[in-house]
């Protein structure tokens, strides 16, 4: 009869001979329950099926259950077994040896966009606005060609429109630097008051009048119920729209292209373009109206007309703001005003932005890998260690990094400002971190 010791032998030396090895573990903690050579059938555990070889030294006696740990490995991206404290072990700063690669400045690298309709500019349909025929709007999730003008404070009409491009999103996404024209009214003749001639007022010598399109300056006086005399005035501008007057019964029209001179209570305007440089500094996300320029910012949609410098506030929903972490590969993006088909970019796991103008850090991780942090259930206490040294040399420290890996699968983006007494954009320091991901990058906004 064999001994109870050469039982359990012999049943280890028989799991140790197997391919494959079945591990039972707490999904929460990683915490191994057992080892078995075949998959159980039932359990309340969570099961991974590793070489026998993995976990030979615990078959063998010569490790415990408790040295080892099931963790989701950011390096191989998948769920592993390993010796509990392995990434303890480079934890120190001199151990810091792998070094961020320094992209080209560009907030979205996350990210590839391919610009698809050149040469169409798309405006946001806002009631407040007008839109001149053949513009394009975007308007709940669609683009569209409108057919008819569109007046201020006018419902969007689906009859006087015909669909461009249709499911389109707008997103969180920062606004690409570009430039861009918008129309503006530009005072001229200011500090003349001009009025529109009535034939029952009576007029003075001097006063500037409108009539029929053209603004005179009157000769003499001219009593009320007389026709009104060209001989006794001068031209002071021709071509001249009423556009606005505090009496309603007068007939209006708009000022349509660059050029048109108009009337608006009773001063005089000649419509423009105002010409807008943006340089995309991340964080600022823009989008037009016409005349408006549509800001985003935290929860809070502002409107600035840049014509009359008024400002008025939309709620978010209105607009339906997607965050870009949601957009699917191959989905179309409204970004400023052109229209962009949008592909996550695989090669880069963690990116780095170092945002002079913000002088703040910007830490994020690729989407594709995020959702399958989210979807796997994966849940673990590790904090990602960056170096930030001097300029290739990782043995002159500045100061160091530390970020819980939660974070960054919990947010967009994980915010550190820099050091105030270090000037980075002078120094142009290199970054170094172990290797938790695959690929990093190092960006910087000047």
């Amino acid at each position: 009869m064999s001994s109870l010791k050469e039982l359990i032998d012999s049943i280890k030396v028989q799991q140790a001979s197997a391919d494959s090895s079945f591990v039972s573990y707490d999904k929460d903690s990683g915490t191994i329950i057992k080892i078995e050579s075949r998959r159980p059938l039932e359990t309340n555990h969570s099961v991974l099926s590793v070489e026998t070889d993995t976990v030979l030294p615990i078959l063998e006696g010569k490790k415990s259950i408790s040295d080892y740990i099931v963790i989701y490995d950011l390096s191989t991206k998948q769920i592993t077994l390993k010796e509990k404290y392995y990434e303890d072990n480079y934890n120190s700063a001199s151990l810091f040896m792998h070094q961020f690669p320094k992209t080209k400045s560009n907030s979205n690298s996350h990210y590839v966009f391919d610009e698809i309709y050149e040469g169409v500019d798309i405006n946001i349909w806002l009631k407040a606005d007008s839109y001149p025929k053949g513009s394009f709007v975007f308007y709940n999730n669609n683009v569209y060609k409108l057919l008819q003008d569109n007046a201020e404070n006018q419902e969007f009409n689906l009859t006087d429109a015909v669909i461009f491009v249709e499911n389109v999103k707008l997103t969180s996404i920062s606004t690409f630097d570009h430039d861009i024209s918008l129309e503006t009214n530009i005072p001229i003749y200011e500090g003349i008051h001009i009025d529109v001639w009535y034939k029952e007022l009576s007029h003075k010598a001097g006063q500037h009048i409108w009539h029929k399109g053209t603004v005179y300056r009157l000769k003499k006086d001219q009593k009320e119920n007389t026709n009104f005399k060209k001989s006794n005035t001068e031209v002071v501008v021709e071509d001249v729209i009423l556009f606005e007057d505090e009496n309603n019964m007068l007939k209006f029209d708009d000022p349509k292209i660059k050029g048109d001179k108009f009337l608006s209570f009773n001063r005089l305007y000649i419509k423009d373009d105002y010409k807008i440089d943006h340089n995309n500094t991340h964080d600022e996300i823009y989008f037009y109206s016409n005349n408006n320029v549509i800001q985003l910012s935290d929860e809070v949609i502002q409107v600035i007309n840049i014509s009359t410098k008024e400002l008025f506030s939309l709620d978010k929903d209105k607009l339906n703001i997607s965050n870009i972490d949601t957009v699917n590969n191959g989905e179309k993006i409204l970004v400023g005003k052109k229209l962009y088909i949008v592909h996550t970019n695989k090669e880069i796991d963690l990116l780095i932005i170092q945002n002079n103008l913000t002088r703040r850090w910007e830490v994020s991780i690729n989407p594709t890998t995020k959702a399958f942090l989210r979807t796997s259930g994966y849940s673990t206490n590790d904090t990602a260690y960056f170096s930030v040294t001097a300029k290739y040399d990782p043995n002159i420290l500045y100061e160091s990094l530390t970020i819980p890996i939660q974070d960054l699968i919990s947010h967009d983006e994980v915010i550190i400002k820099f050091n105030d007494k270090l000037d980075y954009e002078s120094l142009e320091p290199s970054l170094y971190t172990t290797k938790y991901f695959e690929n990093y990058a190092h960006e910087v906004i000047k």
